[in-house]
């Protein structure tokens, strides 16, 4: 079904990047439908959606590569330290806590 046919050939319209034209000679014809004249094209839209995607992706994969080279080796803790062997520990967390010994 063609709602709107050229003025200059009377032909049926093709949609461009982002307006109508004629089919036989390629004239642009403003849209009776359309208020901006800007036809939405399908593909157009979903190319120019689909680059600011890829290039999040590749930012924040490039940070997750920065943030996964900065980090520090693994802590290996062998021995455990006692409450005895920090020098005034046990009385200054008695202070912290109010508690008398």
């Amino acid at each position: 079904m063609t709602f709107q046919k050229s003025v200059c050939c009377r032909a049926r319209l093709e949609l461009r990047r982002q307006h109508y034209a004629c089919s036989h000679c390629g004239q642009m014809v403003p849209s009776w439908f359309l208020f901006e004249e800007r036809a939405f094209n399908r593909e157009y839209f979903k190319e120019a959606m689909r680059r600011p995607r890829d290039n999040k992706e590749r930012r924040l994969a490039k940070v997750k590569e920065l943030m996964a080279s900065s980090r520090s080796t693994a802590l290996a803790l062998t021995d455990l330290a006692g409450l005895d062997e920090v020098p005034g520990l046990v009385e200054d967390l008695d202070a912290v806590i109010g508690s008398v010994p």
